[in-house]
């Protein structure tokens, strides 16, 4: 799993890259599209760009200062479905369980008040 800010970057990245195969970008074009609430800087694109390539979700071809040749793999796409698809689950488990607890509750009460009226 990858954390919030590390994910918010590579669905930049996947963004950006497309299904193109390898593109150029430059740190300042990653700059201005990045959330501004992660308050990203030079230093921590490296670190999500070294982090994203070790676990094989981009592939870096070169890094020449503050430009990047890389491509998005196939990983990084399947990340997003799967995160898209546990959400899904999610929020089904959540409308069933609160189904599930108004029924459980009705029951009771139904139950209480037969008891009370057969026990009179």
């Amino acid at each position: 799993m990858l954390d919030k800010q590390t994910a918010s970057f590579l669905k930049t990245i996947v963004n950006l890259c497309g299904d193109n195969g390898y593109k150029v970008i430059e740190i300042e074009d990653l700059l201005q599209t990045l959330p501004k609430k992660y308050a990203f800087d030079q230093e921590s694109i490296n670190q999500c760009m070294d982090y994203l390539h070790e676990r094989n979700f981009i592939d870096v071809k070169y890094k020449e200062g503050d430009i990047y040749c890389l491509a998005v793999l196939p990983k990084s796409r399947l990340y997003f479905e799967n995160e898209v698809e546990q959400y899904k689950v999610s929020r089904n488990f959540r409308k069933l369980f609160i189904a599930s607890m108004i029924c459980s509750g009705l029951s009771a009460f139904l139950g209480a008040m037969i008891a009370i009226l057969c026990f009179r």
